[in-house]
């Protein structure tokens, strides 16, 4: 009889290796960067909403550049239909600063990629960022790295999380717990990356993505609302 998958069971192990240091044959070095993880089934908001909001910071603010980076090369499809091309492969990039994991379906099948939770684990194990939106928490979980951490998922998973051991759930829009960043349903994933931005590049950087954008739209970074023309 095929052994069921236990998440938990194997990531741990591949945590606690990688960050005892035997990891030497992942191979990458720590890039200033933010890559958006790409896959078939992702919700397309809980990508290019992070993207829109960190490649902003990096061409009006010299921030970080921010990049897809997928499984494949080859274009995939989102949740919702949309069809992305990735930059590039995720075994073509370095470890980057920050990694995020949209949410969506697809997530499930991310969630066994020996690849994609390496890459994780190497991320924090030298001391960068992961950020999930949505469900990509799964894939955190996967990876091992949400032991004894609070979290905050799309309210569809709430079950699903509260059904994991050692992880509390937080019902806010946006959580940070050590390195590990996470925000709730698809548009928190836009409150999620200018509280990154925030965080690494300080208030006015943040300021400035946030005015661009025009978001969120009840500060006063945005526009004023259009006049009333005709009807």
């Amino acid at each position: 009889m095929r052994s069921l998958w236990r998440p938990w069971r194997h990531s741990s192990t591949l945590w606690m290796r990688l960050s005892s240091g035997m990891a030497k044959s992942i191979q990458g070095d720590t890039e200033a960067a933010v890559h958006v993880l790409g896959f078939p089934g992702a919700e397309e908001l809980d990508l290019v909403g992070p993207y829109e909001c960190f490649q902003t910071w990096h061409t009006q603010a010299a921030g970080w550049p921010c990049r897809v980076v997928a499984l494949s090369d080859e274009p995939f499809t989102g949740a919702k239909g949309l069809t992305i091309t990735p930059h590039s492969r995720l075994d073509a990039t370095s470890i980057p600063n920050i990694l995020v994991i949209p949410g969506g379906e697809g997530s499930r099948s991310v969630a066994r990629s020996e690849a994609v939770l390496n890459r994780i684990c190497m991320c924090l194990d030298r001391g960068g960022t992961v950020a999930s939106v949505c469900t990509g928490v799964r894939v955190l979980h996967a990876a091992g790295v949400l032991q004894g951490r609070t979290v905050s998922t799309h309210h569809s998973a709430h079950d699903e999380v509260r059904g994991w051991p050692n992880v509390q759930l937080a019902q806010k829009r946006v959580t940070r717990d050590g390195p590990v960043w996470t925000a709730a349903g698809v548009s928190s994933g836009l409150d999620l990356a200018l509280a990154l931005v925030e965080a690494r590049g300080g208030p006015s950087d943040r300021q400035i993505v946030s005015r661009y954008v025009e978001y969120p739209p009840d500060s006063d970074t945005a526009s004023p609302p259009p006049e009333r023309t005709h009807g």
